[in-house]
C-alpha cells in the first residue's frame, strides 16, 4: 500500500474545490491526484473537519507467543540444542497448552537471534 499523500497538498485540493476553483476533475488534474481521491478527501473533510489521514488498522491475529513463552522455549534450545522445530513445537504445547506451527517455532527463534546448528 503506497504512503498517504500529505495533509498540506490534500488542504490546498479540499480547499481549492471549497472556494468553487473548478469541478473534482479540474482541480484533480492541477494538483496531478486522482479525481477519486479528490472526492474521498471533500468527503473527509465535511464529515470530520479534518484531512488526514486515517491510522492504518492492524489485521489479522496477534502474536502466540508472549515473551514469557520466548524466554521458555529460548531456555530449551540452550538445554536441548539439537531439538528440531516440530520437536520444539510439541514441547511448547506440553508446556504451555498453546499449538504453534513448527514454522512459528522457527520464526521465532529467528527474531530471537538464534540459529539453528546441525551436528555432524
Amino acid at each position: 500500500m503506497p504512503a498517504a499523500l500529505p495533509v498540506e497538498l490534500r488542504s490546498r485540493a479540499v480547499a481549492a474545490y471549497e472556494n468553487t476553483e473548478g469541478t473534482h476533475e479540474e482541480i484533480a488534474a492541477r494538483f496531478a491526484i486522482g479525481v477519486a481521491s479528490l472526492h474521498r478527501w471533500c468527503g473527509l473533510w465535511r464529515r470530520t473537519g479534518s484531512v488526514e489521514p486515517k491510522q492504518h488498522q492492524r489485521r489479522g491475529l496477534g502474536p502466540k507467543f508472549s515473551p514469557e513463552h520466548a524466554d521458555l522455549l529460548r531456555r530449551r534450545v540452550q538445554e536441548e540444542s539439537d531439538a528440531t522445530h516440530p520437536e520444539l513445537a510439541d514441547w511448547m504445547e506440553e508446556q504451555t497448552g498453546i499449538r504453534v506451527d513448527p514454522t512459528t517455532i522457527g520464526r521465532t527463534l529467528r527474531a530471537m537471534g538464534i540459529t539453528r546448528k546441525k551436528k555432524r
